[in-house]
């Protein structure tokens, strides 16, 4: 029992609580095993990490949707970053590069590091796959996205990758974005389904503050549906373009539900207005990773995407048209 100032303590009680839970927006309820303590300790790290609430892409002219990376430029149609899950082989890599060069693709994609391997043999391992990348890109002149996990590991990432990929489980950690921030490289972040867009917003600003080039990727949203991971959140594609001027990327393997949804997944992204799409894609021409792609079917699921995009740009560009009296 709690006595006679049971009512007061009870009220400071259920003020704390209301505290949490707007503090955490409402990201994990129904989710217990998540400690919603360590989002609140999170939020307040940003008032270091990011003391200026004005965003720097609202401080600074809004560039045009436009990936650059060490002086080479792509824009307009749909972006593509593809490849293997994860470097196994050269021939594994060479494949898929010369994959993505026959398609007209700039960029090749993947996990230069083993998930299975030794703390003591991680760094061996990444300096290996990414020997393996670097050779098959310059082969195919493509350029080389890599996976950044730990900050131990951006130096050696630097010698080899064009832009650096920070994945889902890795876009709150505080420690690993703050030193990006200082390297002055090209950055792609991911949105967690488990992460609200004004969070995800708080985690752009830190990294935008150094990089050269930020590219944002969603995963869309914690689907309930036992057979799917995520859903498409088309509404929070809508707001993260109103909000920043980065190219939009969708993260077709984390959506789709097998290979045969992978194509409707891409389609329906650009149709929301994603301005790439991140695919991994499987050197077997008659099955796929789960959720990813088959090299037979990558093709017309490309050509089927610029098409569509052709199509959305053709619409935009009339109605712009219209709007300002170029069509009478």
């Amino acid at each position: 029992m709690l006595g006679p100032l049971a009512p007061k303590a009870r009220r400071r009680s259920l003020w704390n609580r209301a505290i949490m839970r707007n503090a955490v927006e409402g990201e994990f309820r129904g989710r217990p095993e998540i400690k919603r303590r360590v989002h609140l300790e999170t939020l307040r790290q940003f008032e270091t990490a990011a003391p200026d609430r004005l965003p720097v892409s609202a401080r600074v002219s809004p560039a045009d949707r436009v990936v650059s990376s060490r002086g080479r430029m792509s824009s307009g149609g749909v972006l593509w970053l593809t490849g293997p899950a994860y470097v196994e082989s050269l021939e594994q890599v060479l494949f898929s590069a010369e994959l993505a060069n026959s398609l007209g693709l700039r960029f090749l994609r993947s996990r230069a590091q083993w998930p299975n391997a030794r703390p003591e043999d991680s760094r061996r391992h990444l300096r290996s796959g990414l020997k393996l990348l670097a050779s098959a890109a310059r082969h195919f002149n493509l350029q080389i996205v890599a996976e950044v996990v730990a900050p131990g590991d951006i130096d050696l990432l630097l010698q080899y990758a064009d832009i650096l990929e920070v994945p889902a489980e890795r876009c709150g950690d505080l420690t690993l974005l703050q030193e990006l921030q200082h390297q002055g490289a090209s950055i792609l972040l991911h949105r967690s389904p488990l992460v609200g867009i004004n969070s995800f917003l708080r985690y752009v600003e830190v990294v935008e503050r150094g990089a050269s080039t930020v590219l944002l990727a969603d995963n869309g949203i914690h689907s309930w549906d036992a057979g799917r991971r995520a859903s498409l959140d088309v509404a929070a594609l809508a707001q993260l373009r109103r909000e920043r001027p980065y190219p939009l990327l969708v993260n077709c393997t984390a959506l789709a539900h097998d290979a045969q949804d992978a194509e409707s997944v891409a389609l329906a992204a650009i149709a929301a207005g994603a301005d790439g799409i991140l695919a991994e894609i499987c050197p077997c021409t008659l099955k796929a990773v789960p959720g990813g792609v088959s090299a037979a079917s990558l093709e017309g699921i490309v050509l089927r995407a610029r098409a569509l995009k052709s199509t959305l740009n053709a619409i935009e560009h009339h109605r712009l048209q219209t709007i300002h009296g170029g069509i009478r």
